[in-house]
């Protein structure tokens, strides 16, 4: 089955996942949160059960404060789907300096980018 709107979501203490638009997996990291393993198990196990794979783009958006602990973050370099292309909206300096290098430093299997806001980080996934 191939998730194709917002009526499929999933909504947890930290995080809410659906699809923007029918090949575009929208994650929301909300406010002041750490995203933990499990977290990030039931994000991808999510994406899995909805089809996404390389037609796909993702957009992150992660809210003021949002971070992820070292063993989630691990965690999400071995499991998550492949995808065309993935955005991130970051709207804070330090999250921007830890996203940058985090991209650095990480193998990345698809063109990976930041942005400060939705419009253009969706104008950017249109490009794949």
């Amino acid at each position: 089955m191939t998730g194709q709107s917002e009526d499929i979501k999933l909504v947890t203490d930290n995080f809410e996942a659906f699809f923007l638009e029918p090949k575009m997996f929208y994650l929301r990291l909300f406010t002041d949160t750490e995203q933990q393993v499990s977290d990030v198990e039931a994000n991808i196990t999510f994406q899995y059960e909805h089809g996404v794979d390389e037609t796909f783009t993702r957009l992150v958006h992660a809210e003021k404060y949002a971070t992820i602990s070292k063993a989630a973050r691990e965690y999400v370099e071995k499991n998550t789907p492949t995808v065309k292309a993935e955005a991130f909206v970051i709207p804070s300096l330090g999250q921007k300096i830890l996203f940058n290098l985090y991209i650095k430093l990480r193998h990345n299997p698809h063109p990976i980018r930041g942005f400060e806001n939705l419009d253009a980080a969706i104008k950017w996934l249109h490009t794949f």
